[in-house]
């Protein structure tokens, strides 16, 4: 029986991150008789840097370990979805990290002749040619190469990736109503007993305090006039990360919106964050993946990134750029503009866009199937 590895971005407690982990190891395990296993790396000092995050364990109720003489004697990696092959700075720090965190496991596949899957992922920009170097090794041992967008597919052929590679979305997309549950019984009496029973629009709020200081500038002032208008909506205010709460900035944030109908929601996992966006009418973001979740769920969405270019590369896909503005080009008035216009218009992903992202998984257990006939 078949032992795979899976690897990913798995440090921290982000909610894109947490949701994909989860998404790609129950799809594993239910198509693999075999062990299905995360990679494990290690570092000396700041081993959370790198290591398999203590709430992605807990949130899959993952207790396994893997070890170097897992990663020698399995029968193949699964390298899933996630934006890990393109950077958010140019920086040479995140670089090196970048390259130890993923390259690293990719290495050692060609070095042990392990069979290897990419899917789902993004690719690209990077601006280290190392670490452009061992993407293209990477790439070209893989057995089967799936990328979310074009720019990724356009991305690796630049650099000299020769495989074919299959172009899908996002895989969270694969994520429908019947994946979400109820809001907990607390939650929902709690955001009742603050907001009454109005229409909910969720305001997520990135994690940097700077950053949250933009949105205060740029996207409150907008909010507070469609609050004026419309007033029969409550705000829940949260962020996706259950590191860092930002309850205090929150908190500031609710004293600032022209009702006194807010709630800040504690993020605790991705399950969790699924039903409250099912639960809501409406959701204003600045980050991606609540973006995509809420866009799978039918919600009325309106995007405004800081790290525009996957972002803008996601609505772009859809058919929805005009949802998405990123926040560095955008004034209050603007984004005022934007939520009015979008409020009430729900995303209807089309049924290209939901194939190709079950397309993703359809190659994972193709994979996976052909893992098991090697065994036999």
């Amino acid at each position: 029986m078949p032992k795979i590895i899976i690897h990913g971005s798995t440090v921290g407690s982000n909610f894109g991150d947490c949701l994909f982990a989860e998404l790609f190891y129950n799809e594993c395990k239910k198509n693999n008789k075999g062990k299905t296993l995360f990679y494990e790396n290690k570092l000396p000092v700041k081993n959370e840097v790198v290591a398999l995050s203590e709430h992605f364990k807990k949130a899959m109720n993952y207790t396994d370990k893997c070890t170097f003489k897992d990663v020698r004697s399995c029968d193949g990696m699964i390298f899933m979805a996630g934006g890990y092959f393109g950077e958010t700075t140019t920086s040479l720090k995140e670089a090196l990290l970048r390259y130890y965190k993923h390259v690293k496991l990719g290495l050692y596949a060609i070095w042990f002749k392990k069979p290897l899957a990419i899917i789902g992922v993004g690719a690209g920009p990077i601006s280290h040619n190392f670490l452009v170097k061992g993407i293209k090794k990477v790439f070209n041992h893989a057995s089967v190469i799936s990328v979310r967008n074009d720019e990724s597919k356009d991305f690796l052929e630049k650099i000299g990736v020769n495989k074919k590679i299959y172009v899908t979305a996002d895989a969270a997309q694969i994520v429908s109503k019947e994946n979400a549950q109820p809001l907990d019984e607390k939650t929902q009496k709690e955001i009742e007993k603050n907001c009454g029973t109005e229409k909910i629009v969720i305001l997520h709020c990135s994690l940097s305090a700077v950053q949250i200081k933009i949105m205060e500038e740029k996207i409150i002032p907008g909010l507070n006039k469609f609050l004026d208008k419309h007033k029969d909506f409550g705000v829940v205010l949260t962020v996706d990360q259950y590191s860092t709460g930002r309850k205090t900035e929150l908190d500031e944030i609710a004293k600032k919106l022209n009702t006194d109908k807010t709630y800040v929601y504690q993020y605790e996992n991705p399950q969790k964050m699924i039903n409250l966006i099912n639960y809501a009418d409406f959701v204003i973001t600045s980050k991606l993946h609540v973006g995509i979740v809420s866009c799978s769920l039918s919600k009325p969405v309106a995007s405004f990134p800081f790290n525009s270019k996957k972002i803008e590369r996601y609505y772009k896909q859809i058919g929805e750029s005009e949802r998405c503005r990123p926040i560095k080009n955008v004034s209050a008035d603007e984004a005022g503009e934007v939520i009015e216009r979008f409020y009430d218009k729900p995303v209807v992903l089309s049924q290209e866009i939901l194939d190709a992202a079950k397309l993703n998984y359809d190659l994972m257990n193709k994979f996976i199937r052909s893992l098991d006939k090697k065994e036999k």
